[in-house]
């Protein structure tokens, strides 16, 4: 979903900044350029194409379209909130910063090491880093979250995820203006739906807190599995 957001800002000439704790440059630009070029995933990240025209039709749309579009990605790992900062006040500097994203909080480092401090207390210190940074850069700064396990045990209605499932610390939805999260029926176990339709290409937006608008909502979605795509 993130990847899909920066394609659609950097398609309107939005600087988008991408931190990546979790994959690298490579899987991140494969996901993208499948995203950009509406082509399957392991088509772009496994090189499984049908022939050899198929593969330059295929680089021709990635060097036209997605390459050229005004994401940055750093891949760094052991970064801290701090560093991050100093990540995103260089490129600001250097190309302009209209959007930044984290991927993901759980994985950004502790200032000054975690010896002898409470997780929950280091979660905290993260989550208000980023939002004095948003504050002061005068940029959005969306922040990927793990959820506890707590999530897949709701049924029915409770189904879907609460501001309560964010993993490790309450400090993420005291500080976030606006937190959303995924949920699809399918991977719950919810394999139809109330007309007897299949679930699996079926998704829900689900917005738990929004600042200055309005709350718990969901917004349905559409999900292209192989295309990584909502």
């Amino acid at each position: 979903l993130a990847g899909g957001m920066a394609i659609e800002m950097a398609k309107k000439n939005q600087v988008v900044g991408f931190v990546s704790l979790e994959m690298s440059n490579t899987e991140i630009a494969a996901r993208l350029c499948a995203y950009d070029t509406n082509t399957d995933f392991n088509v772009v990240y496994r090189g499984l194409y049908k022939d050899m025209d198929d593969r330059h039709k295929l680089y021709r749309s990635i060097a036209d379209s997605t390459s050229v579009l005004p994401i940055y990605v750093s891949d760094k790992t052991r970064v801290n909130v701090p560093e991050i900062r100093a990540k995103a006040e260089k490129l600001k500097a250097l190309h302009g910063l209209d959007c930044l994203m984290i991927d993901y909080l759980q994985l950004v480092s502790a200032i000054g090491g975690s010896y002898n401090k409470i997780r929950e207390n280091e979660i905290a210190e993260m989550s208000r880093g980023c939002k004095i940074m948003a504050k002061e850069l005068n940029v959005p700064v969306i922040l990927l979250c793990q959820l506890n396990r707590e999530v897949t045990k709701g049924k029915g209605n409770d189904r879907y995820p609460q501001l309560s499932d964010l993993r490790e610390s309450g400090a993420i939805e005291q500080d976030a203006d606006i937190v959303m999260f995924i949920h699809q029926d399918f991977m719950a176990g919810y394999d139809k739906d109330e007309q007897g339709n299949t679930t699996e290409g079926q998704a829900d937006l689900v917005v738990r807190k929004w600042r200055n608008g309005r709350n718990n909502f969901i917004i349905p979605l559409d999900f292209d599995g192989p295309k990584m795509k909502f």
